[in-house]
């Protein structure tokens, strides 16, 4: 049946490549529109692949460059569908592909599916030494079904899960050295939902009950053999390791929402969400190895616990139109979840000195932990428009948010810690539109906190946010932005500063319906310094830590149709950071800069060769350079061809 329904398609697509271009064909009381790109990637490469496939992964092979297939029932009454959608790309071995399908039937159900699967692959040497790469692939699915789209009571019903899985290296720590270990990953995510959405008098109620499954099978090893580790001037290596620590879970999701509109000026949103995980987790441990002191050891350990989280969210939206040009808006938030733990390990081993004498290892442990967050937000705002070109806005943002951490260790309290911070924020913009060829848009926020939960996070903050767009003909427009954001934290011993400038402008011209020209340039400028300290050889030291980037991209895409048959395209895409040496740092600072430069030209060939079959050929050359790690550069060739027939 399936070998028929294909060769039904193809023989379609091939009778159409020679007839003249139609909008779709009929079958029965379907009518079927549909398109497909078949073809092949060859790929040349020249210096570092590790890194190339990092960036791009894109490989030599069949592809199916894309698929569409659209149908709609011509009376509106089909027996199956009303209306059919199905849309694709990737397929034959591209890092990433998709799959969506979308179909419906008048009155009766609206059903949406989602596929797509991305491959990542991550060795970099610059990295953590080149120990933590991995070759792993994400799958996504969604399937989400609609009872009775269009009656004032509906019922929602969907699935998603989401696995990741591949291989992977990491690095484990043992007797004052690192050790490169091997890490299969597996993880997966089910979730399951059924809800109901029905109005009542003009309100919109949305119920929704959901669970989400999810596992971790984490495993970490090394196989039997020598192992001297990451520092060669001690006596530590590593001769076997073993860890098995899979997590399992279970997070119940209740969500329900609704909506009114009171008369005519007054609009109402509210939300809640619960949910509570619940986790159970467990750890198997084993270990050979001899440390910094030259004594063997041998090591069982052997855990279990568990831990639950219940978070409760409340969302509360009101706006409320004065006047018909002056519209206050309120919103508050809150959020509070709680995690709670208790794990219990038991260590059994020896330890042998250099002298031969044993020594037995026993150890059992208790503890338990909680974490208490409770954060709320309100943000009240107010709109006015004296005309219709131009309107206003200013508001107040204020945030408290309160965390508890309290540990016990074998029963007795160690730790019982509150901290509380508060930050306020003022608000304001504009935004203006003249006639049809103008309009722009400004925002700025200013805001302050009285306390900070980490060293690098901001006292106080301010952003500055431009847009603009310009449509002089209309075959022209002139797009622009800008961007200024300056943090800062003053705390003696935890100074930090981070300022954060962009701005871009695009050119868009289209003067004929066969020519497009479109042109842009990007600018990123981060300059960030924060304190730090750090010991060598058990010696506190102060320093800084400092960060520049300066980040140029430049884009320019030209499309012509040289004749009616025959259509050219050529983009060009470069991606530059100069670096920069700071002249201040002095021997306790550690200086980042990344100097770089990556440049893509393409072109792309399109012969019309009768009304639905076209022949395509495109070319993508990838140039990666950087100055101060010549190993990581590389250049790539790639050259497609396909065919893409459509009826």
């Amino acid at each position: 049946m399936r070998i028929k329904a294909l060769a039904i398609y193809a023989a379609a697509l091939l009778g159409a490549a020679g007839a003249p271009a139609q909008e779709g064909k009929n079958w029965g009381n379907y009518r079927f529109i549909s398109s497909a790109e078949i073809g092949w990637r060859f790929v040349d490469t020249d210096g570092s692949l590790d890194k190339y496939r990092s960036d791009v992964n894109l490989r030599s092979g069949p592809r199916l460059f894309g698929f569409s297939l659209d149908s709609r029932s011509l009376d509106h009454r089909g027996k199956l569908y009303d209306g059919l959608h199905i849309d694709t790309s990737g397929w034959g071995g591209d890092p990433g592909t998709w799959l969506r399908l979308r179909m419906e039937k008048n009155r009766a159900y609206k059903f949406d599916m989602n596929y797509r699967r991305s491959d990542y692959f991550n060795s970099l040497r610059e990295f953590a030494l080149a120990q933590h790469n991995f070759d792993a692939a994400r799958r996504m699915s969604d399937f989400n079904l609609t009872l009775f789209p269009d009656a004032s009571f509906k019922i929602n019903l969907g699935y998603s899960r989401n696995s990741f899985f591949g291989a992977s290296f990491t690095t484990f720590d043992f007797g004052r050295d690192e050790f490169q270990v091997l890490e299969p990953l597996r993880r997966t995510n089910d979730d399951y939902r059924v809800g109901v959405d029905w109005t009542v008098k003009g309100i919109a109620f949305s119920f929704e009950q959901g669970l989400r499954k999810f596992r971790n099978d984490r495993f970490i090893f090394q196989e039997v053999g020598f192992n001297p580790g990451n520092n060669p001037t001690n006596a530590t290596f590593l001769s076997e390791f073993r860890r098995l620590q899979p997590v399992r879970g279970l997070v119940p999701i209740t969500r329900f929402s609704l909506r009114s509109r009171f008369a005519r000026r007054f609009d109402f949103t509210g939300r809640f969400v619960y949910s509570d995980s619940n986790i159970d987790f467990s750890r198997s441990e084993s270990l050979d190895g001899v440390d910094f002191r030259r004594a063997r050891i041998l090591e069982n350990i052997l855990s279990n616990g568990f831990s639950g989280r219940p978070n409760t969210v409340f969302d509360l939206g009101l706006s409320y139109s004065l006047l018909e040009s002056l519209t206050l808006n309120n919103t508050f938030r809150y959020n509070q979840f709680g995690i709670a733990g208790t794990a219990t390990a038991r260590t059994i081993g020896n330890e042998i000195s250099p002298g031969g004498v044993s020594t037995p290892i026993e150890l059992e442990e208790i503890s338990s932990r909680f974490t208490g967050v409770k954060s709320s937000m309100n943000l009240f705002a107010a709109e006015y428009r004296p005309s219709p070109r131009i309107a206003f806005h200013v508001g107040y943002r204020f945030s408290h948010r309160v965390v508890r951490i309290r540990e016990i260790d074998d029963a007795s309290l160690e730790r019982d810690e509150r901290t509380t911070l508060n930050t306020n924020t003022l608000i304001a913009g504009m935004s203006l539109r003249l006639a049809r060829k103008f309009n722009a848009t400004v925002d700025y926020e200013n805001g302050g906190s009285d306390n900070a939960f980490t060293r690098v996070s901001p006292y106080d903050f301010s952003r500055w946010r431009v847009r603009f767009g310009y449509r002089p003909l209309e075959n022209w427009s002139i797009n622009g932005a800008f961007s200024l954001y300056h943090s800062s934290n003053p705390t003696p011993f935890a100074v930090n500063r981070f300022d954060n400038t962009g701005w871009s402008i695009s050119i868009f011209y289209a003067p004929a319906e066969r020519f497009a020209l479109n042109l842009g340039y990007n600018r990123l400028d981060i300059d960030s310094e924060a304190n730090i300290i750090f010991f060598i050889a058990n010696r506190l030291n102060r320093g800084r830590s400092l960060y520049f980037s300066n980040t140029d991209l430049v884009f320019a895409d030209l499309s012509v149709g040289v004749t009616r048959r025959l259509e050219l395209a050529a983009g060009y895409r470069l991606v530059r950071d100069a670096g920069i040496d700071r002249a201040d740092a002095g021997p306790n600072d550690f200086f980042t800069s990344f100097p770089l430069a990556f440049h893509r030209p393409s072109a792309r060939l399109t012969i019309r060769l009768s009304g639905n079959l076209k022949w395509n050929v495109s070319y993508d050359h990838y140039s990666y350079n950087e100055k101060r790690l010549a190993v990581q550069d590389y250049h790539a060739n790639l050259l497609y061809t396909s065919l893409q027939l459509g009826f």
